[in-house]
Formats: structure tokens, C-alpha cells, sequence
């Protein structure tokens, strides 16, 4: 029973983060559903052109930097000179908002975060296309980290390590530039991640990096700073030679060996410094080392604790699996054939993830590894089939627990879900619960549960590819842009939803939660029906809200179709 027992945030999460890939089965010929895409893809951009030319009659700075940024990721491949400007004008509007506020005045802060917030997500963004440039928006929108509010700087500290971490692969060099800059702060284990990414790409840079962390250990008491020492023991562990050059190692273990001397590690029991020893002494007696003083540590044997260096096919398959494919994944088993069991295992999963039903068989399939871990699989796949596969005895079961279910909101949520996870297999049985399911909609109180109902079963549909969709979207416009007319009105009353006199795309609020949730699904409104989506979203009457929701719908045509998730519970 707790199988249908789902709540809507199983559903929005479903319905938003799925992978954006092309279903498995397609019933018109490969050749017309390139041609349609193609032609889709062009009118995207053109969309996206013609959005980008209305950014200067925004009023607001945070949306046209906000949209200006959606906008200009999209259009690289497509028009490169024109994504550059977008984002030299992005730019240009944030750092016209990076001052720090000098009171406590709420909405100046909140203002100064959301555009801090567009600083590191834009970043992000152009990192993926030209790390030169990130690097430079980097530069050119620093914020002095002294006079931010303490809640602040955790987070706007961390932005150069997470771009370097990004930068590892495209611009190693970059890379090595901001974790070195990040070791003023003192180490981290995020600039250890970055010599560790970095010691499998780019030996040269790593080797830079590696020094680098050497030189900020000379400064450091390893007597006081327990996080120093296990940061030197992971170095020691994980950075011996031939994974790092000899010379540099050397230099890790002399400072090492220097600082248990000076501690009197080589001395008598009562004359030493206990903390210190116990922990140097066991990492000089593990390694080989031409350093001549540690022959007077070792002469005091001490266990050394049990460590494991990085396996390299983890390091591969881990980095590989969080930003590549099924198959990008399926090739390291020829670089690993020890781990092909656990390669196998997670391109399933990321099968898994997009839906591909079909593509997890096919794994399944061709695993040359062990007996138990195809088993393990096999049973995997036959639950997500199942999962997917209504049958009688399911469908009783879901009446059962349906009928069990006092709250009219707890059954609507149930019917939408229930049509979202069978529609794959059983489309009629799928429109059979939305049909119901808006049928109890409109038994509902009036209000926002009841208008954020209409909106899922909306998307739903759309999914479904049924026209009923679009005419419950299109019955509803009138009362959103009511809300919103209304909410302009009581601005400031139970949120902010204006910023410089526009509506803030990332209001809080009951009808910026309605918006978003629009938002998040406008791939699937565009793949149902690009045109008429363009035309629904254009009955919004305040400019800023259509252009956004335009730019998303956009976005969705270029992103590819959406992709039913099918997963167990």
C-alpha cells in the first residue's frame, strides 16, 4: 500500500530533475524526428535572439542580469560573439550591485545576496564555456571578504575552490591559480581535491600545487593544528613516488622529519614532545626516504596506522560517472578490468537515473564480471520494470489504498502520481487518473492548494501529450496574472516580490512558489507544444515575467525532451 501512499514533492521532483534525454521508443522514423528537433532547436534561438534584444527595456538589474545569463549560456553554441556581450553586460549589472551594504537594513542584504548569488552561478556558467573568462568575471567582481557578514563569507570564500575544481580538466593552470590564492586562507580539503583531480590530468600543475601546499605547511604549528597534521599524513600517504616527482616528495618528508627533530622525536621518552611524535614518526617510518635524520625516528619503532592510498579506478569512475555517460562510464572497464563489477554497477545506475529502461538491460546484458553482481542487477531492472507496469492486482491495490485516503488533497496527489509513473505503458489508464483526479480538483476550496493542483495535473498532461493540458494553463492565466497584480499590490506586506520596481524572479511568497513551479517545468510544456506554450506564456502581462518564462521555454526545446523517471519505492 505505502507504494501509492506518495506525497506532490515525489511528483515535482520527478516531473524537475529528470534527466533531459530522448525517450527510449520513438514511433515516428528516426530521420523526421532529427529533422523536427533541428527545426525546433533553430526556433529556440531565434526566441532566444529576439529575448536578448528586450533585456534593455528591463528596469530591474537583477533580471536582466538574471535573464540576460540564462539567456547567454544558451545561445554560446549557437552565436558565440553575441553570448560574450550578454555576459559583459551581465557582469556589468552585478558589479554595480556588489557593494556591501553598511547597515542592517533587511532588504539591502537581501538584495546584496541575491546578487552574489548571480555572481557565482554566472561564473559557474562561464566556466564551462571559457575558464580565461570566468577567471576574469572572477576578478572583476571580488568582494572585500573583511567586511562581509560573517553568515556570508564561508560561502563567497568557497567560490574560487569550487571554479578551480571546475577548471581542473579545462584550464589546469586557472585551477592551480585560485586553490594557490585559497591557501591563504589556510588548507582545505577542497584544494586537496584539486591536487588530487589534477594529479590524474596534469602532472606539471599538480606538481606546482603540490609545492604550494608544502610552502603553507612551513607556517604552520603542526603541534597546535590537528587538521594540518592529518592533512601532511593524507599527503604522505597519497603522494608518493611515481605519483608525484621525488624531488617534492623529499621536501615533504625533510619538513616532517625537521619538525620531529625539533620536537625531540629522536630524544629519550621524557624529553619529547608525546602529541607530536606519535603522530610524525609513524608517517616518516612508512616511507622511503633518502633523508639521512630519519634513521634517528626510525630507531624508535612505532606502528604505522593503517591508510590506503586513492585507488585510481575509483578516482576514474567516481569523476567520470558525476559528469560523463553511460557509455563514458562502460569504457573505463577496459582501462579497469579488476572493477569492471563496479563500472558495470554504476553505469546502471546512471541508466537508472535517465529513465532508460531499455539501456540497463542492455548492461545488463553484455557484464562480463561476476555472477552475483548480474544478479544483483537483473533484479534491479526487473524492479523498475515492475515499478513502471500497472497490472490488476496493482490497480486493485491502488483503489484499496485510495479509498483509504480521508484528505481529498492526499488523493489528488496520489491520481497525478499514479498517471505520471504508468503513463509510460498504459496511456489510457493514465488519462483515466488525470481525468479523475481534476475532477476532485474542482471540488476544492478555492486557493493556492487548489491552483498549485491545476498546475501538476497541467504538466502531467503535458507529459502525456494530451491538448487538456494547455486548456487548463490557459483557463488559468487570468487568475495568475490576478494574483500577480495583487501581489504587486501587497508588496512588502508578507514578501518582497518587486525589486527596482519588476517583479524578483526569486520571490518568496505563495505565487512565486506557483511561478516557479511553472518554471521548472516549461521542458515539458515546450516539448508537448513549443509554439502554443510561447503562446500561453505570452499572456503574461507583466513584460518581465513573460520574457523569463519565454527564455525558459526556450531552454526546455534546446535541453531535448523530457524524461519520464521511473524509480522503486
Amino acid at each position: 500500500m505505502r507504494n501509492f501512499q506518495l506525497s506532490a514533492l515525489m511528483l515535482i521532483v520527478a516531473l524537475t530533475f529528470s534527466q533531459r534525454h530522448a525517450q527510449g521508443q520513438q514511433t515516428t522514423p528516426a530521420k523526421d524526428v532529427q529533422s523536427v528537433n533541428s527545426e525546433l532547436r533553430e526556433k529556440a534561438f531565434s526566441v532566444l535572439v529576439s529575448l536578448a534584444g528586450q533585456l534593455n527595456t528591463l528596469q530591474s538589474a537583477e533580471n536582466r542580469a538574471r535573464i540576460g545569463a540564462n539567456i547567454a549560456d544558451s545561445l554560446w553554441s549557437h552565436d558565440e560573439t553575441r553570448a560574450r556581450a550578454l555576459f559583459k553586460l551581465v557582469q556589468d549589472d552585478i558589479q554595480l550591485h556588489l557593494t556591501i551594504p553598511d547597515g542592517q537594513d533587511r532588504d539591502e542584504l537581501n538584495t546584496f545576496m541575491v546578487f552574489l548569488k548571480l555572481r557565482s552561478d554566472t561564473i559557474e556558467r562561464i566556466a564551462k564555456r571559457d575558464p580565461e573568462m570566468a577567471y576574469a568575471f572572477f576578478n572583476d567582481t571580488r568582494v572585500d571578504l573583511i567586511k562581509l557578514p560573517p553568515y556570508m563569507v564561508d560561502n563567497e570564500r568557497n567560490l574560487d575552490l569550487r571554479l578551480s575544481r571546475q577548471l581542473v580538466t579545462q584550464s589546469p593552470e586557472i585551477a592551480v591559480k585560485l586553490a594557490r590564492e585559497s591557501l591563504a586562507r589556510g588548507l582545505s580539503e577542497e584544494v586537496f581535491e584539486v591536487l588530487v583531480r589534477l594529479n590524474r590530468k596534469n602532472q606539471e600543475q599538480s606538481l606546482v600545487l603540490y609545492r604550494a601546499i608544502i610552502e603553507k605547511m612551513r607556517t604552520i604549528d603542526f603541534r597546535e593544528d590537528w587538521q594540518a597534521r592529518q592533512y601532511a599524513y593524507g599527503l604522505a600517504v597519497n603522494f608518493k613516488p611515481p605519483r608525484i616527482d621525488e624531488s617534492a616528495f623529499r621536501e615533504l618528508i625533510g619538513l616532517l622529519v625537521s619538525r620531529a627533530l625539533e620536537n625531540g622525536c629522536d630524544r629519550a621518552e621524557a624529553e619529547r614532545d608525546d602529541q607530536l611524535c606519535r603522530w610524525v614518526v609513524p608517517i616518516v617510518a612508512g616511507v622511503n626516504t633518502s633523508d639521512p635524520r630519519a634513521a634517528r625516528l626510525k630507531q624508535r619503532p612505532s606502528k604505522v596506522d593503517a591508510a590506503e592510498e586513492f585507488p585510481e579506478a575509483l578516482l576514474d569512475l567516481n569523476e567520470t560517472a558525476e559528469g560523463g555517460t553511460v557509455d563514458d562510464i562502460l569504457a573505463l572497464a577496459a582501462k579497469y578490468p579488476e572493477n569492471v563489477d563496479d563500472i558495470y554497477w554504476r553505469a546502471m545506475l546512471k541508466a537508472r537515473q535517465s529513465g532508460d529502461l531499455e539501456k540497463m538491460r542492455k548492461i545488463v546484458s553484455d557484464f562480463p564480471g561476476s555472477p552475483e553482481r548480474r544478479q544483483q542487477m537483473l533484479e534491479e531492472v526487473e524492479r523498475i520494470r515492475r515499478a513502471s507496469v500497472i497490472d490488476e492486482e496493482k490497480l486493485t491495490e491502488f483503489r484499496r489504498s485510495l479509498e483509504a485516503t480521508p484528505r481529498l488533497q492526499d488523493r489528488i496527489q496520489m491520481l497525478t502520481f499514479a498517471a505520471y509513473r504508468f503513463g509510460t505503458n498504459d496511456h489510457k489508464r493514465a488519462l483515466k487518473f488525470l481525468n479523475e483526479a481534476e475532477q476532485l480538483i474542482d471540488t476544492m476550496k478555492p486557493g493556492k492548494d487548489q491552483a498549485e493542483a491545476r498546475i501538476i495535473l497541467a504538466i502531467v498532461y503535458c507529459v502525456e501529450k494530451d491538448d487538456r493540458g494547455f486548456t487548463i494553463m490557459e483557463s488559468m492565466m487570468p487568475t495568475l496574472n490576478g494574483l500577480v497584480d495583487a501581489a504587486v499590490k501587497l508588496d512588502g506586506y508578507d514578501t518582497s516580490y518587486l525589486r527596482e520596481g519588476e517583479w524578483n524572479m526569486s520571490a518568496a511568497g505563495g505565487i512565486g512558489e506557483l511561478l516557479t513551479r511553472l518554471s521548472e517545468s516549461a521542458q515539458i510544456f515546450a516539448g508537448s507544444d513549443f509554439d502554443r506554450a510561447l503562446s500561453l506564456a505570452a499572456q503574461f502581462e507583466r513584460p518581465e515575467i513573460r520574457i523569463m518564462a519565454q527564455v525558459k521555454l526556450a531552454q526546455g526545446v534546446l535541453a531535448g525532451p523530457h524524461q519520464r523517471v521511473i524509480t522503486r519505492y
